[in-house]
């Protein structure tokens, strides 16, 4: 897999950002801000995956980051149990607010990232979870994005 460098990513988010953001501004105005209380990627596949990940808020990014996803049976991950592998993601924001988190793998453009809007669900706090395929069916290398509002902390 070709790896891109993050200045070619950086350029093509900073392209196509406006148009990927639009589909989070159709908003209730009330909505309850969420805080983003946990922020992984899990890999049930046997190959790595370059994933970028991209939350908005407002039409903004506010973080921004790409990662090296190990395959599933490689024990050397801070998550996973051989037939899965994961990575906790730092340094999100923490803060409530009204979110729309992004995520591609690097042989996808952003246009074609999955995007979930937290702010849909009038939530005060969510889990969020990229898979890389799924542990229940042959789902290849596609992406979706899990959520939880059962959350473990809340400040």
């Amino acid at each position: 897999m070709a790896l891109h460098s993050r200045r070619q990513i950086l350029s093509s988010v900073s392209v196509t950002l406006p148009l990927v953001l639009a589909g989070c501004s159709n908003r209730k105005d009330n909505t309850v801000k969420t805080q983003l209380d946990q922020l992984q990627i899990i890999n049930y596949n046997d190959e790595w995956y370059v994933i970028s990940i991209l939350v908005s808020e407002n039409n903004k990014a506010v973080y921004e980051d790409t990662v090296e996803v190990p395959p599933a049976e490689d024990d050397s991950t801070e998550l996973g149990d051989n037939n899965w592998s994961g990575i906790k993601l730092k340094h999100y924001p923490t803060d409530p607010g009204s979110y729309c988190i992004h995520s591609w793998r690097s042989d996808q453009s952003l246009e074609n990232a999955v995007t979930i809007d937290l702010a849909k669900y009038d939530q005060e706090c969510a889990q969020v979870r990229i898979n890389i395929g799924e542990a229940r069916e042959d789902s290849g290398s596609a992406l979706s994005i899990w959520r939880s509002f059962d959350c473990s902390t809340t400040t």
